[in-house]
């Protein structure tokens, strides 16, 4: 799995050259009371940490690309949107004192491999963590931006997982998947899923979940919290861990727009026509 960091790192850095230039506003009416998409950049957070040894790379780097956002959306939107952004980022932390902001995660590794390596003077693994943002939609009043986060800290293996977030930009409302889907589709919609899910997996229509090696509470199939909406579609995402074992990597159930367009919310949707929905 250490072999993404060389990805991160190139994505990276293309995000913040990318973000010296990019308002990411729409060049409407800035007096409409109505906000189309907001305004952001990328800021970054890097912490680096020398070996005991002759190495020349670090024994501990910590690379963070932040996404704040800027606009014209009220001043307690921002400032709720932002503040759930550095949120998500400080979560990835597993610290005896959680960091409650991605700069505080960054500290708290230093100081965890700190005290290792006075434990430990001859500890010579590398600990690294990247983190980045990712605007994924930014209009018709919808803000989506998808977290990647890989890191290794020791042990067997590196752990990566997608977070991905869409807010309501006049409100700084988060948005679950039942803010989105028309009530009355949800049931549509999972079935669509599940039927999708089995496919994808290769599990027979007389095979249980818990058979075929998927953990899903009382054996049932859930839609996970954690989906993207953008013109690439609707997507769920489960990550390692979530429902299967590491090896199974990260799990994505994915729509095309034209596929749920009519399960959506009519303020929601990217599509003007309403398309039929898939069949369930």
């Amino acid at each position: 799995m250490r072999a993404l960091i060389p990805v991160f790192s190139a994505v990276l850095v293309l995000l913040f050259l990318f973000s010296c230039n990019n308002t990411g506003k729409n060049p409407g009416n800035v007096e409409d009371s109505f906000t189309d998409s907001l305004a952001y950049e990328f800021d970054t957070i890097s912490r680096t940490l020398s070996c005991n040894d002759e190495r020349e790379e670090p024994c501990l780097d910590v690379q963070i690309i932040m996404l704040q956002v800027k606009g014209d959306a009220p001043e307690e939107v921002i400032e709720e949107i932002n503040a759930q952004l550095e949120r998500s980022a400080a979560n990835a932390d597993n610290s005896e004192a959680p960091a409650l902001k991605p700069e505080a995660l960054a500290d708290n590794l230093v100081k965890e491999y700190q005290r290792i390596l006075q434990e430990m003077p001859d500890y010579k693994m590398p600990w690294e963590m990247s983190q980045m943002y990712e605007v994924v939609l930014n209009e018709n009043g919808l803000f989506g931006v998808m977290l990647s986060s890989y890191s290794f800290t020791g042990g067997a293996h590196g752990n990566y997982f997608y977070l991905h977030q869409l807010y309501e930009i006049n409100s700084g409302k988060r948005l679950k998947i039942t803010d989105l889907v028309k009530e009355e589709a949800m049931v549509q919609l999972r079935k669509m899923a599940e039927r999708q899910f089995y496919e994808i997996n290769n599990i027979g229509d007389s095979t249980s979940l818990s058979d075929a090696g998927y953990w899903f509470e009382e054996n049932t199939f859930a839609l996970p919290d954690n989906f993207s909406y953008s013109h690439q579609g609707l997507e769920f995402i489960y990550n390692t861990y979530e429902v299967a074992s590491f090896s199974e990597g990260v799990i994505r159930i994915r729509f095309d727009l034209e596929e749920v367009n009519a399960l959506i919310k009519p303020q929601y949707r990217l599509l003007e026509a309403e398309t039929p929905a898939a069949e369930a």
